[in-house]
């Protein structure tokens, strides 16, 4: 999960790895951030949405994350994917 494999564990911290690793922000934010995911790794066919339980204060905001993926995110990831 380190950016750098030769960076001492010790070195390694929580914000860091939410900058490296975690996608969020705008739509457009998003879908940048997942097809430089795609240019490093290559392709994958499965994108993960961790939420919080789905339910309860967090409903309204999980679901409109999960709408923005499906509406605005996915269509420009697709349109980026040569078939």
């Amino acid at each position: 999960m380190k950016a750098d494999p030769n960076m001492a564990d010790e070195d390694v911290n929580i914000s860091d790895l939410v900058k490296d690793i975690v996608i969020y922000g705008s739509p457009d934010t998003v879908a940048q951030k997942i097809e430089a995911m795609r240019e490093r790794s290559g392709t994958f066919g499965t994108l993960l949405l961790a939420v919080m339980d789905g339910e309860g204060a967090n409903e309204a905001g999980e679901r409109q994350t999960m709408t923005l993926l499906a509406n605005e995110v996915l269509p420009k990831i697709n349109s980026l994917v040569r078939v």
